[in-house]
């Protein structure tokens, strides 16, 4: 007979079907703040797989991962997914779909990544709404610099709606354009120019997402939008640090991951509470030693880990930061870490096409490929 303490479990397992459990966040599940003997556990699994009984295959419901833990390895469906699975598709696909295509630069060539930046800034911004799915600056950025139709970019992506716009410098001076199109007549649904200050560049992303929440679902205009804006301190300097390092990362050479993490190195030693000084860093950390580019790896590892765990303390909410934690830990030999903050990305942005992705990486390398898969 299972009691309550296996009912505890069973239920952790049932949320998380597939996830590792060490043992000691199974004796918090069943016996929070009380420290038992890990024997008790394995009486409780005992109890669990005799009355779960075996599988079809022969296999155990739940299985052991040597030196870890346990998983729960069956199928899980509940009484509301499994009455009504296609209710449930239907309203994942009901949600409106947004592309950003690259902003162009206008005038000095050497200013891209301003452009490029503010770009992915909007991708960030509009990523903190769960009312509608946003298209993952990778697919996005294939249109970078080409001539294209933006009705023809929206089929190839499967977006309802894009948005695109340009970007001009004049010495301190900014000039943004954008655009809000709907891709299924090609209207307009609203276009701005916004004239600013080089320091008041940090609201233009969050006004720009506002706007695009707002001309989707006119009611949530003010609940989630000012999150973004938060992050930011008015550091200047340490916010086009940033950006020049986010151009020289997504050129994907040794040459430019080191470039990169260089100036996130400067922009978190002139801004400790730069969020994103310390995500990039993780991030760059994480990739020099995924490609094979690291001289040192338990120093750049760590390197990657601190910074992001710090990017954590400054901003909980922002799944980037969990992404950067959780990709620093897959490359840190710390797999189950991983999943976890990658969970927690997902968890704060379900459409996040980058914490889906590295938790498929942290299941991958903890044995899991199926559901790595």
């Amino acid at each position: 007979m299972v009691g309550h303490k296996g009912l505890l479990l069973l239920r952790a397992f049932l949320e998380s079907p597939g996830r590792i459990f060490d043992k000691a966040s199974l004796m918090d599940v069943a016996w929070p703040g009380v420290a038992v003997e890990e024997s008790n556990l394995s009486v409780q699994i005992a109890a669990l797989r005799k009355l779960l009984g075996t599988a079809h295959d022969g296999s155990e419901w739940i299985t052991t991962v040597p030196r870890v833990g346990y998983r729960f390895a069956g199928p899980v469906a509940s009484r509301a997914q499994s009455a009504t699975p296609q209710r449930a598709e239907s309203n994942a696909q009901s949600r409106p779909i947004i592309a950003v295509l690259p902003f162009d630069i206008i005038g000095e060539v050497d200013k891209e990544y301003l452009a490029d930046g503010l770009t992915e800034d909007i991708i960030t911004a509009l990523s903190r709404f769960r009312w509608f799915r946003v298209i993952g600056r990778g697919s996005a950025f294939i249109f970078k610099g080409k001539q294209i139709d933006v009705l023809q970019a929206a089929r190839e992506l499967g977006a309802r709606y894009v948005l695109q716009g340009s970007v001009r410098q004049s010495a301190l001076r900014l000039r943004i354009t954008a655009q809000f199109i709907d891709a299924s007549d090609g209207s307009n649904v609203w276009a701005e120019r916004y004239d600013l200050e080089m320091a008041d560049v940090f609201a233009i992303q969050d006004e720009i997402a506002e706007r695009v929440a707002g001309a989707i679902e006119p009611e949530l205009l003010k609940t989630e939008s000012h999150f973004a804006a938060l992050r930011h301190t008015g550091n200047m300097t340490a916010w086009d640090l940033v950006r020049q390092g986010m151009w020289h990362f997504h050129k994907v050479t040794r040459e430019g991951h080191l470039a990169a993490r260089t100036l996130f190195r400067r922009a978190c030693a002139i801004d400790p509470d730069l969020p994103e000084s310390h995500i990039w860093l993780g991030r760059v950390s994480a990739g020099i030693i995924a490609y094979g580019w690291s001289d040192t790896p338990a120093v750049d590892s760590k390197e990657g880990v601190d910074a992001a765990a710090h990017a954590i303390t400054l901003d909980p909410r922002d799944p980037y930061a969990h992404y950067a934690f959780a990709i620093a830990n897959a490359y840190n030999n710390a797999p189950l870490v991983a999943v976890s903050a990658a969970e927690k990305a997902i968890a704060l942005s379900s459409s996040f096409a980058l914490g889906h992705l590295i938790l498929g990486l942290a299941r991958l390398f903890t044995g899991l490929a199926r559901e790595a898969i």
